[in-house]
């Protein structure tokens, strides 16, 4: 009974522990979503945090919730995420966050598209409006309501329930102060009725009661003081017999204590010889537990750097398969966006380098690449000579996949730019790149036992390795199907089409800006 009687006090902590755990574990996966997955994860994460009544915070994240989903214009999560950051912020203390609150509920308003959320926020209104005691605003949300339900709504209703309230309660008022009043009456009554018996009385009748008072307290002295009496002859009998017991104690513990001496120099003997041998043993398990935290430590240390290795050569989702199963399973993407990246005449400029120089060079401008692509949240998949090959899309949307590569390309060549202007002042050879990209279906996965790489096919590959042979040094070529995608986002050259090889005449696009 007393172990389930603890568990059921330790429950509360526990699940509050469990929800705390789970909280920091969708914390975690939010910072590493982006867009749309990031806004629908954030909306989650704030009802939770409302649940644990975290106002403050889960209006902090409605507002970064809102905020994300401005930037994708998406309007029904900027109208949810405004209505459930009123909802925690009109949780707070002070006026000024329900006045608040309803401003952020008429922000929402104008961003709800649907019938139940519009209703949801309006009820909300009007519920703020009443606390702040705002007719003006109260007549306006109930038009409001009544307009969305599709019937009039008679202004002056709720006014004339509330001033009904209102009389009924001064009413109510009323009749408790007349209620008092008539009580402090008859309380006067009495104490007047108290004064005159007082009053009555002669100073013989109070000589005769005071005389009876202390006959009696004397009779109450008496009788205490026999109590007393009897009370301490019990207490010396009692000492008494305590007495003859201690002494038979005294002699029974004399007999037993030259036995018992013998027993405890025996004992102590043991125990010497016990904690020489703990101790010894202690030492020894201190250098073993010693030497094995250091290979511990060490295998911890290796495995860390094998993992980062390994995330340096695959996704992360393709290494955490390979770690877990011993293989990864090839996944087809409709609607990834490659780029080709390739310089211009690299064949000349090897001519008239060392082979040291040239890897260096080749080795500072592919490092810069990596840091620009993965900023970006695009998949390096390999490079071959002087081309380098990326990927988005392999899990994001197609318009946000095409967003991020374009992005990064931009920032590829205005690096070469900067980084050529600065190679030009030294008299070194520069370095122009033609950037071409194309969106469609790749098959991506693993090959091989050994030296594992991670790569994609299919025909989306080979288009955009002929949108960079077909573009021109400084610029980004994307194809049709990537440009239906943004063509509305940005600004591009139109080409016409081109002839290319094995795929026939294929419409081109020239990124400006």
């Amino acid at each position: 009974m007393k172990y389930v009687l603890a568990v059921l006090l330790m429950l509360p902590a526990i699940i509050l522990s469990s929800q705390s755990k789970s909280l920091i574990k969708k914390h975690r996966a939010l910072n590493q979503k982006q867009g749309a997955e990031y806004v629908s994860l954030a909306l989650e994460l704030v009802d939770d945090l409302y649940k644990e009544k975290l106002y403050r915070k889960s209006a902090d994240l409605a507002e970064q919730a809102f905020r994300k989903a401005s930037d994708l214009e998406w309007k029904s999560a900027m109208a949810e995420a405004r209505f459930k950051q009123a909802r925690s912020v009109a949780r707070l203390p002070r006026k000024a966050n329900k006045v608040k609150a309803l401003g952020l509920l008429e922000e929402g308003f104008r961003f709800a598209e649907g019938n139940d959320l519009k209703r949801k926020m309006l009820e909300a209104q009007r519920v703020l409006a009443m606390s702040l005691s705002d007719d003006e605003k109260l007549q306006k949300v109930e038009q409001q309501l009544a307009a969305l339900k599709g019937r009039p709504k008679r202004s002056g209703g709720l006014f004339r329930s509330r001033r009904k309230a209102l009389e009924a309660e001064k009413d109510q008022l009323e009749q408790q102060v007349e209620s008092l009043s008539s009580e402090q009456q008859q309380l006067k009554a009495q104490l007047d009725a108290r004064e005159q018996v007082l009053q009555k009385l002669t100073a013989e009748q109070m000589r005769k009661e005071l005389l009876l008072s202390e006959q009696a307290r004397l009779l109450d002295s008496m009788a205490f003081t026999k109590l007393l009496d009897s009370l301490e002859l019990a207490n010396k009998n009692i000492e008494l017999r305590e007495q003859a017991t201690q002494l038979q104690k005294l002699d029974a513990e004399l007999a037993l204590r030259d036995s018992q001496r013998n027993f405890y120099l025996a004992v102590a003997a043991v125990i010497f010889l016990l904690s020489i041998g703990l101790f010894l043993r202690n030492r020894a398990m201190k250098r073993y537990n010693a030497i094995l935290e250091e290979k511990n430590r060490i295998i911890d240390e290796e495995k860390q750097r094998s993992e980062s290795l390994l995330l340096n050569i695959l996704p992360e989702n393709v290494a955490e398969e390979l770690k877990t199963r011993g293989t990864a399973k090839a996944r087809r993407f409709e609607n990834a966006s490659v780029m080709f990246l390739d310089f211009k005449g690299f064949t000349g400029i090897a001519k008239k380098m060392s082979p040291e120089e040239l890897v260096d060079n080749l080795h500072e401008a592919f490092s810069a690449f990596d840091e620009i692509v993965a900023k970006h949240g695009v998949e390096k998949i390999k490079t071959i000579g002087d081309a380098y090959m990326c990927a988005a899309g392999l899990g994001d949307d197609p318009k946000a996949a095409t967003r991020k590569i374009i992005a990064a390309a931009k920032e590829i060549q205005a690096f070469l730019k900067d980084w050529n202007a600065t190679r030009k002042g030294k008299g070194l050879p520069q370095f122009h790149a033609r950037i071409g990209i194309h969106t469609g279906p790749v098959v991506a996965g693993v090959v091989g036992k050994r030296k594992f790489a991670y790569d994609i096919w299919g025909d989306t590959v080979n288009v955009a390795a002929r949108m960079e042979s077909s573009g021109e040094a400084g610029k980004i070529n994307i194809s049709a199907k990537t440009h239906a995608l943004l063509k509305k986002e940005f600004q591009f050259e139109q080409r016409g089409k081109i002839r290319i090889k094995n795929a026939g005449e294929v419409e081109m696009f020239f990124l400006e800006g």
